[in-house]
C-alpha cells in the first residue's frame, strides 16, 4: 500500500510598520540551522496521536523531512509563512527502556526554526528543536514525576543519535523496571536511532539524569503524561529538547502564566557541587537554597510575581503549568524551558499550533529599556503593559496573540515564550535562544579599538575565552557605557573569540566601557571623547533672492569635528570681500547673518572660521514691481482638467471631499509684465509637531500650475489632510529674473471629517455592552464586581478611517491606535475584548479618527471627540449644600469647618441636601448630632434632611447656635450600606467671636424620634398595630386613605434603618431577628407622615 504524507503552509501575513529595525544576531549558534534531528517521546498510551512539526524561515528555501522509514517530505518555506508538515504517528517512541529507529531528520538550504507539536485530546505539548550544529556530547535531564507506577504517566527522556557508533553513558536519577539509580549504564546507537528510558516506579523522576556521549546528539526530557502538581487531577504530555551543558547559564527572569490563579511550579537543577541560587521578584517574593550537582529544587511561585534568578554555577531551569483543577481555569500541565539572559536574542520569529487551543499568549522579559520598543507584527506594544522587576534592569508582559505566526523584534535582546491553553489542554515552549558556550566562559578582556574610531563613533572589542585561553565563538557579550554618554547594547563573539561594540560619544568627556558575559564575567575600560572643535560651516541656502528696503538672512550651521552642531564658534563675515561683521553660533550650532540692502545687485557673502573652514553664498537683491501682481488662485482636478473652485486666505476643505483625486493649484495674473512665477506649497501634513514638507516650482508660461502640466493638461498629487500655505511671487523675466512683483500668500486647511459619534463601556468578561458613556454621566459598577472592562469608540456607519487614537487620563492613564474594528481602548482580539479593571474617579476620555493605519505615520487627525465621566463602585454621597426651605434657593456648599452665620439666616428655616450618585440608590439616611440631634431616611431625590414636597418644596427646620456633626449614609436597593459622608459645621452669630457653645450644650440631646416628626411641620395619624407589646411578629392596619405605594420605614430605638417597603409589602414585621426594645413605624404618605412607637419583649 502507497504511504500518502502531507505537507500544509499557513500564509500569515505580517504588517510591517515603518519603525526603527532591529539588527539580528546573524551567524550565531541558536535555535535556528539547516539540519535537525529529533524525536517524539511517548504520550499516555500513543493511541490518536497527532505529530507535527512548525518551520518557519527568515528567507525563502526548501527542504525535506526524512522518516524513519526512508521516505522524504519535501515542503518550502516562505518568509512570514509557516509550514507544517504531519508526521504519522507510528513514528512516535513507545518502548519503556530501548531502541528504535525513531529519529526524524529535517534538512533544509537555508536556515529555519523547527517547532516540534505531540498532541492527544487532553495531552499536549510542544518543543523548540535545537539545529545539529550546536548539539553537545553532554545533557542533564529535565522531566517531571509521578507518584505510582504508571507505564501511560511517567518520567521520560530519548535520545537521538546524529552519527554512527554512538556511544551513551547514562546515570539515572531514579529507579526503573531495569535501571538502578546511580549506577551508570551504556547504549550503542547508530545514526537516526532513538534510546527511550520511562520511569515506571513509585515516586520516580528522571530530572537530574547524566547523559554523555562520544557524538553530538540530540535529547529529549519530560513526561509522557505528567500531574502538576503532583496530586492534582488531569495529566498532560511534557516535552522539551535539552540543551547542552555548555550552553547553561547563571542568570534568568520567569514571567507568570497569563489566566493563571494559583501560581506556577519552577524546577532547578543543578549541574555544579556548591550552586548556591538566589530567587527575588516583586510583592516581596524570595527564596535562596544551596545544590549539588544533579540535584534540583521544585517550588510554587505566584501568579502576581515576576522574579530574577541568578546562581554561582550554571543551572537548568524550567517552568510548569499547573493542571486545571488547581484553579479551575481552562488549561494543564506543559514544560518549558526558561533560556538564561545569556542566551537572549533580539529577533524572533513563533507559531502558535493551528487547532486545539482557545487562547494563546506570549511572555517577554525585555530590559527596563526596551519597555517602550518592543514590536509584534510589526506594532509596538504598550509600555503601560510592562512590570518592573527589583534589582534587575527587567520589566515583563504578557501579551494574548491570535492563533499563528508572530514576529518578535527588539533593539536589545530579550527573551519571548509562546503558550497556550483550552479546557484541560495547554501547550509551552520558549520562542528561541542563542546557544553559545556561555558556560564555558572563564576570561573576558576589553579593549577600545583605535583603528575603527572615526570622528565621534567610538568603538571596543571584547574578547571572550575558555579556561585555557582558547576563543569562544558565538557568546553574546553586553556592552554598557556609563558616564556623559549612556549606552547599551551587545556583540556576539566571532570565531576568534572577539566581539565589536560601537557607540556615538555626542557628548564629551569621560565614560566607562563596561563588557560582561551573564552576572560574573565583567571588564571595563575608561573611555575619552576629544574636545569638539569647529570644523565645518555651511549656509542652508547658497542663492538667497530679497527686495531692496527689506532685510535678507542667510542660514549657517556650524559642525564639529564628529559632524555635531558647536555652541560658541565664532564666524566671521565679508561682503563682497570687505569685513562686515562677526556672529557666534547658538547651542544648535546656527547663525543668521541678515543685511538690509539699498540698492539693486548681488551682494557675494564669505562666511569663515579660519583659512581652512569657509563658504560663500550669493543674495540678490531686486526691486519689487508694485503693478507686478497675481489675481487669484485656483484648486483644479487635474485628471479632468477642469476648476473646482478658487481658493481664499482661511478656506477649509473637507477631506471627503477630495479624496482620492489629483489636485494641483493655479496661480492667475492679468499682468502682461509677468515672465515667470515661482510658487512655494508649504505642508503640515505628517503630525502636528512634524516639520513642514516644502514644494517649489517656477512657471514660464501660463498655466502657472503648481505640478507643472504637459500642454495645458495639468499634473496633479493627492492633498492630505493638514495645514498648507501656498506663495506665488512674479518675477518680470523668465526663470525668477529680473524685478519682483508682488508676493501673495493664503493659508487654507484640507480638515479630516470622519468622526468619533459616542463612546461604550463593554464588560471584557462577556463582551457584552454595559452603557453608552455620556459627557457628565457617573457610572455605577457596583453590580460588576470582579469584572474588568473595555471602553469602545463608535463610528458612524460605513465611514472608513486609517486608525482611531483612544486615550483616557485619570485613574488609568492610557493612549491606544487602534486600526481595525472594534475600536477598543484596551484592545481586542479577534473581537475578544482584553480588560482592565476601573478603579473609582474621575476620568477624561477622547478620541480621534486618522486617514492612516501606521501607528508611527498616521497623518493629521479630525476633531478629537473628548468626554468626562466619573466611575463609582457603590452608592456615594460627596457633596452637601446648605438650602433656603423659605426661598427653596441653595445657600452654599457645606463643607468641613462651614460656619452658618445666625445674623443672615437669623428668621429663615433652613434645610441641608445630599448630592446621591449611583445605580442602586435607594435611601440615604441622615444622621445630625450636636447641639440639634436628628435623624432622618430620604428614598427620593431631593435628599433632604427635613424633607421636601413632591421634590420642589424644601421643608425646614431653625438651627440653633452651636457645633454640629452631620453625617449621611446612602443605601443600595438591598438595603447595603454604603461608605458615610461627613462633616463638621458651626451655626452662630457673628461667627468666631460670640458663638456659645458648652459641652452642656452638647450633651443636652433631644429625643430622636421627637426630632422625627415635627408637629409644626405634619400632622400625625394613628396607626394599628397589635398585639401591643409583642415579643416578635406585629401585624399593622393602615388608615384607609393611605397610598399602596406609601413607603414603610422600620426605625431600632438608635437611629438605625432596619426594614424599608411599600405599604403593600408590609402588613405584618417580625421583629425577632433584631431582639428586644424600642422600635418605630414612621409612613410616609407624599403629604402626611405617619409614626408609631412600639416595645418589642
Amino acid at each position: 500500500m502507497k504511504k500518502l504524507y502531507f505537507v500544509l503552509s499557513f500564509i500569515f501575513t505580517l504588517v510591517i510598520f515603518p519603525y526603527k529595525t532591529s539588527q539580528a544576531q546573524n551567524n550565531v549558534p541558536d535555535n535556528k540551522g539547516k539540519e535537525f534531528w529529533l524525536m517524539f517521546n511517548r504520550n499516555t498510551d500513543n493511541v490518536d496521536v497527532k505529530l507535527e512539526l512548525y518551520i518557519t524561515g527568515e528567507k525563502e528555501t526548501s527542504g525535506y523531512v526524512k522518516l524513519p522509514d526512508n521516505h522524504l517530505i519535501n515542503f518550502q518555506v516562505l518568509p512570514g509563512q509557516t509550514t507544517s508538515v504531519k508526521i504519522p504517528e507510528i513514528f512516535i517512541a513507545s518502548v519503556e527502556d530501548g531502541v528504535e529507529k525513531k529519529g526524524i531528520n529535517i534538512v533544509t538550504d537555508k536556515e529555519v526554526s523547527v517547532y516540534g507539536l505531540n498532541q492527544k485530546s487532553s495531552s499536549t505539548d510542544t518543543f523548540l528543536s535545537l539545529p545539529v550544529d550546536v548539539l553537545g556530547e553532554e545533557y542533564v535531564v529535565m522531566a517531571g514525576n509521578s507518584y505510582a507506577p504508571n507505564s501511560t504517566a511517567s518520567p521520560v527522556f530519548g535520545v537521538v543519535a546524529t552519527m554512527n557508533n554512538t556511544e551513551l553513558t547514562i546515570i539515572p536519577t531514579t529507579t526503573t523496571q531495569s535501571r538502578q539509580s546511580g549506577i551508570p549504564y551504556q547504549i550503542l546507537l547508530q545514526k537516526g536511532e532513538s534510546y527511550q528510558l520511562t520511569a515506571d516506579a513509585y515516586f520516580s523522576d528522571l530530572t537530574g539524569t547524566s547523559i554523555t556521549s562520544n557524538n553530538p546528539v540530540a535529547v529529549f526530557g519530560g513526561h509522557t503524561c505528567g500531574n502538576v502538581p503532583l496530586f492534582t487531577n488531569g495529566c498532560d504530555q511534557m516535552i522539551e529538547q535539552i540543551p547542552p551543558v555548555n550552553t547553561l547559564g547563571k542568570k534568568f527572569i520567569t514571567v507568570p502564566l497569563a489566566s493563571r490563579e494559583k501560581g506556577d511550579v519552577f524546577r532547578i537543577l543543578a549541574t555544579n557541587d556548591g550552586t548556591f541560587v538566589k530567587v527575588e521578584g516583586n510583592n516581596g517574593f524570595e527564596e535562596t537554597f544551596t545544590l549539588n550537582k544533579g540535584s534540583y529544587e521544585i517550588f510554587d511561585i505566584p501568579s502576581n510575581v515576576s522574579t530574577k534568578i541568578e546562581s554561582n554555577y550554571p543551572i537548568l531551569v524550567a517552568q510548569l503549568s499547573k493542571g486545571e483543577a488547581s484553579d479551575n481555569v481552562s488549561a494543564d500541565p506543559f514544560l518549558m524551558l526558561v533560556p538564561p539572559v545569556e542566551q537572549y536574542q533580539n529577533v524572533y520569529h513563533v507559531t502558535t499550533p493551528q487547532t486545539g487551543f482557545e487562547k494563546h499568549f506570549i511572555n517577554l522579559a525585555v530590559p527596563i529599556s526596551q519597555k517602550s520598543k518592543v514590536l509584534i507584527d510589526g506594532n509596538l506594544i504598550g509600555s503601560s503593559l510592562f512590570v518592573d522587576i527589583p534589582n534587575s534592569n527587567y520589566a515583563c508582559a504578557q501579551v494574548q496573540v491570535a492563533e499563528g505566526s508572530h514576529a518578535i523584534t527588539a533593539e536589545l535582546p530579550l527573551a519571548v515564550f509562546i503558550y497556550g491553553f483550552d479546557s484541560y489542554n495547554a501547550y509551552g515552549n520558549p520562542g528561541g535562544q542563542a546557544l553559545g558556550k556561555v558556560a564555558l566562559v572563564q576570561n573576558l578582556k576589553v579593549m577600545m579599538d583605535d583603528e575603527e574610531q572615526q570622528e565621534a563613533t567610538y568603538c571596543a572589542k571584547a574578547l571572550v575565552t575558555d579556561s585555557e585561553n582558547s576563543p569562544l565563538n558565538g557568546v553574546k557579550v553586553d556592552f554598557q557605557i556609563q558616564g556623559v554618554n549612556n549606552h547599551l547594547g551587545f556583540g556576539i563573539t566571532n570565531e576568534d573569540g572577539e566581539a565589536q561594540y560601537c557607540f556615538e560619544a555626542i557628548s564629551k568627556g569621560t565614560d566607562e566601557l563596561i563588557a560582561s558575559v551573564g552576572t560574573s564575567i565583567r571588564d571595563t575600560v575608561t573611555v575619552e571623547s576629544n574636545k569638539p572643535v569647529p570644523a565645518t560651516i555651511t549656509f542652508l541656502d547658497y542663492v538667497v533672492n530679497g527686495i531692496v528696503g527689506e532685510e535678507i538672512c542667510l542660514n549657517a550651521t556650524v559642525l564639529d569635528q564628529f559632524g555635531i552642531p558647536i555652541e560658541n564658534a565664532n564666524v566671521s563675515f565679508d561682503v563682497n570681500g570687505i569685513f562686515y561683521k562677526e556672529k557666534t553660533s547658538d547651542e544648535n550650532g546656527k547663525i543668521a547673518f541678515c543685511k538690509l540692502s539699498d540698492q539693486e545687485g548681488d551682494l557675494e557673502v564669505k562666511a569663515y572660521i579660519d583659512d581652512n573652514t569657509e563658504t560663500e553664498a550669493t543674495i540678490s537683491v531686486v526691486s519689487v514691481l508694485e503693478n507686478l501682481t497675481v489675481d487669484k488662485f485656483l484648486l483644479v482636478d487635474a485628471k479632468r482638467n477642469t476648476i473646482i473652485r478658487e481658493i481664499k486666505d482661511n478656506d477649509k476643505i473637507a477631506y471627503s471631499s477630495i479624496k482620492n483625486m489629483e489636485l494641483s493649484l493655479v496661480v492667475i495674473s492679468e499682468s502682461e509684465m509677468v515672465g515667470s512665477i515661482k510658487m512655494e506649497l508649504e505642508s503640515f501634513t505628517q503630525c502636528n509637531t512634524c516639520p513642514p514638507s516644502l514644494h517649489q516650482i517656477i512657471e514660464n508660461i501660463a498655466p502657472y500650475a503648481l505640478y507643472g502640466d504637459i500642454k495645458g493638461n495639468y499634473l496633479g498629487y493627492n492633498f492630505l489632510p493638514g495645514d498648507y500655505k501656498f506663495t506665488a511671487t512674479p518675477y518680470q523675466f523668465r526663470g525668477q529674473t529680473g524685478n519682483q512683483g508682488v508676493r501673495s500668500s493664503i493659508n487654507f486647511e484640507i480638515f479630516y471629517d470622519s468622526m468619533i459619534e459616542s463612546f461604550t463601556l463593554v464588560n471584557a468578561t462577556d463582551d457584552k455592552d454595559i452603557v453608552t458613556l455620556k459627557d457628565g454621566a457617573t457610572i455605577d459598577l457596583s453590580t460588576y464586581k470582579d469584572k474588568k472592562f473595555n471602553i469602545r469608540a463608535n463610528v458612524p456607519h460605513n465611514q472608513t478611517q486609517g486608525g482611531v487614537e483612544i486615550s483616557i487620563s485619570g485613574p488609568v492613564n492610557l493612549s491606544q491606535f487602534e486600526k481595525v474594528e472594534p475600536l477598543a481602548l484596551f484592545t481586542d482580539v479577534g473581537g475578544d475584548y482584553t480588560g482592565k479593571e476601573l478603579p473609582e474617579g474621575e476620568y477624561t476620555l477622547s478620541a480621534s479618527a486618522y486617514p492612516f493605519p501606521s501607528s508611527s505615520f498616521r497623518g493629521i487627525g479630525g476633531e478629537s471627540y473628548t468626554i468626562k465621566f466619573n466611575v463609582i463602585h457603590n452608592s456615594k454621597v460627596d457633596k452637601l449644600t446648605l438650602v433656603n426651605a423659605d426661598t427653596d434657593e441653595d445657600i452654599m456648599p457645606l463643607i468641613e469647618g462651614s460656619n452658618i452665620d445666625l445674623n443672615r439666616y437669623k428668621d429663615v428655616k433652613l434645610n441641608i441636601r445630599a448630592e446621591g450618585k449611583g445605580e442602586q440608590l435607594a435611601a440615604i439616611a441622615f444622621q445630625l448630632s450636636g447641639a440639634k440631634n436628628y435623624v432622618w431616611t430620604e428614598r427620593k431625590a431631593p435628599y433632604a434632611i427635613f424633607g421636601d414636597f413632591q421634590g420642589v418644596d424644601y421643608n425646614g427646620k431653625y438651627l440653633q447656635e452651636g457645633v454640629y456633626n452631620l453625617m449621611v449614609t446612602p443605601f443600595n436597593s438591598n438595603n447595603e450600606k454604603a461608605e458615610p459622608f461627613t462633616v463638621n459645621f458651626t451655626v452662630g452669630y457673628g461667627i468666631g467671636e460670640n458663638l456659645r457653645k458648652s459641652y452642656e450644650d452638647l450633651s443636652q440631646k433631644e429625643g430622636i424620634f421627637d426630632e422625627i416628626v415635627d408637629q409644626h411641620d405634619i400632622e400625625i395619624e394613628q396607626l394599628t398595630i397589635f398585639p401591643q407589646p409583642s415579643k416578635n411578629l406585629v401585624h399593622i392596619i393602615y388608615p384607609s386613605h393611605i397610598n399602596e405605594d406609601a413607603m414603610v420605614l422600620i426605625y431600632k430605638g438608635n437611629g438605625q434603618l432596619i426594614h424599608g417597603s411599600q405599604k403593600g409589602n408590609t402588613s405584618s414585621f417580625n421583629f425577632e431577628p433584631f431582639g428586644s426594645g424600642l422600635y418605630l413605624i414612621h409612613v410616609n404618605n407624599e403629604k402626611e407622615i405617619i409614626s408609631k412607637k412600639i416595645f418589642i419583649h
